[in-house]
This record gives structure tokens, sequence and C-alpha cells, in this order.
């Protein structure tokens, strides 16, 4: 089995209007139903206790979706991949060789690898002579209606 991993963005934000929404397609492979994070307007939801997943592990684009178990209005859905950064599939050293055990490994590593390029490009980046690391950014509503400065270590601060 092989999955096609589209080069799509992996997240998608849906804008609900006035009229109540509550299932959202999601566009890009994902394998598990805990590789997806929603949220609604900034606010994270639980799995099960908030919204469902149907369609992990499947090619069909229609096919894969998430509902919410209340439905939302006049708000913004936003469904990230959330793929652990971990290996799924151990191999045999010896005998016949799984290739769709291989083949779904592959295409998991190649999600991991376009999640981990959509983080790079979110975020206020530092040169490669910096030593330490900078800290994160507040939340969007935390940083709204203020400017943006740097502290004595170089950090981000409001």
């Amino acid at each position: 089995m092989t999955l096609q991993i589209d080069d799509l963005p992996r997240q998608v934000s849906y804008p609900v209007g006035g009229t109540p929404e509550d299932e959202f397609v999601v566009p890009f492979v994902f394998f598990a139903d805990t590789d997806l994070a929603v949220s609604v307007d900034g606010s994270a939801l639980t799995l099960t206790t908030d919204y469902t997943v149907t369609g992990a592990g499947t090619d069909g684009v229609g096919a894969r979706y998430i509902t919410l178990l209340t439905p939302v209005s006049d708000v913004t859905v936003l469904i990230v991949s959330n793929i652990p950064y971990e290996r799924s599939t151990s191999l045999a050293t010896s005998g016949p060789l799984d290739i769709d055990a291989l083949n779904i490994e592959l295409s998991r590593h190649t999600a991991m690898i376009q999640q981990l390029e959509r983080g790079q490009t979110r975020g206020l980046r530092q040169p490669d002579v910096d030593v330490a690391g900078m800290a994160d950014l507040p939340r969007a509503a935390d940083r709204a209606n203020q400017i943006l400065g740097f502290d004595a270590d170089g950090d981000p601060t409001m």
C-alpha cells in the first residue's frame, strides 16, 4: 500500500460564517487520528471530547475530515499536521521485505519533513552564529496591539 504525499501545506484553516458548521475536510494525508491538532479561534480542541476524525491512512481527499461534536459559527477552525517525530515501523532483518510497511514509513517521513518545513516558515529565525536558541513568541492574542522588541539576551519581548 502506498499513500500519495502531495506537496500541500500541512495545515488548513476554515473561516466559518454565521451558519453553524461541524464537518471540515483534511486535504493532506495523515496516518492516525492523533496526527491532527484542531483549534477554534486559537483554542485547542481535544480528540473524542470535542471532535472526531475520519479517514486516517487514506488517499481520498473527500474521505479525510474532522467532525466537531458541537457545530460552530463566526470562528476560524484550524487543522494542523501533528505527526510525532518517531519511527513507527521496524522492518525484519531477514526474510521477505514488507514493501507496504516500508512505503508507509517513507510516506510518514515525507509528511514529517513537510511538517518541519511548515514550522521553519512560521517563526523568527536567528543566524547560525548565535550560540543560544531564541525564546518563543507569545500567542497571537497576547501579541495583538503590542510592539515587538528584544531584551538584553536578544529574546523577543512585548
